[in-house]
């Protein structure tokens, strides 16, 4: 019985802004002067510090710079320090996916599939999942598993979605590697083997997977 994890994994968000400048006193308050609200002195100075941050990524992708143009996309995907703008993640994603970048090309894959401000296209979302599995993406292999495993784009074929689950498994990701296990448990795209299926399940559950734990 089928019982494996079907969720393709989901957009990396990378946070650029994890300091919060927090403007505290450092001597007595003059009676003639309000006091300033730390909060607000915090939350402008951390606005103008976004602000710098922004337009030196922004001049770095603008350059080529690949991994500047991916955590440019995914601020425009997210809405961190700039309004939320799926058209301009697309184009960067495409253009640091265009030059190679695993990540980029994994998160093509998942916005062309779920159609995040773009008409679903399996087509294209296939083509850039497969090109970063190819290239030993774990997370684009997961991907490709759940689409063969359950026929999202592509004829269902066990045996491949079998392959491309074992392929990021074997590189430590816990949902492939719970997959696995249940493939084994109950032999559906290689042949029934429960020791296989309790080491897979091992794996998991001792990176903290309740799944996995659980059936075991």
């Amino acid at each position: 019985m089928k019982n494996r994890a079907s969720t393709g994994l989901p957009m990396a968000l990378v946070g650029l802004f994890a300091t919060l400048i927090m403007g505290l006193a450092s001597g007595p308050v003059i009676a003639s002067v309000p006091a300033t609200n730390p909060h607000a002195v915090a939350a402008d100075e951390n606005k103008k510090a976004e602000t710098a941050d922004m337009a030196v990524l922004l001049k770095q992708a603008q350059g080529g710079d690949a991994e500047a143009q991916l955590r440019l996309a995914d601020d425009y995907f997210s809405g961190n320090g700039v309004a939320q703008d799926y058209a301009a993640a697309l184009g960067w994603y495409l253009k640091s996916a265009e030059a190679g970048n695993l990540e980029a090309q994994t998160q093509l894959g998942v916005i062309y599939s779920r159609g995040y401000g773009v008409e679903i296209d399996y087509a294209k979302a296939f083509s850039w999942t497969l090109k970063a599995a190819d290239s030993g993406h774990k997370g684009a292999q997961y991907n490709l598993g759940i689409a063969y495993d359950n026929g999202i784009g592509v004829k269902a074929d066990l045996e491949v979605a079998f392959k491309w689950y074992r392929r990021a498994a074997e590189q430590g990701l816990d949902l492939a590697q719970f997959n696995i296990g249940n493939m084994y448990e109950v032999g559906e795209g290689t042949v029934q083997n429960y020791n296989q299926a309790l080491l897979w399940y091992q794996k998991a559950a001792d990176q903290g997977y309740a799944p996995a734990q659980y059936n075991l």
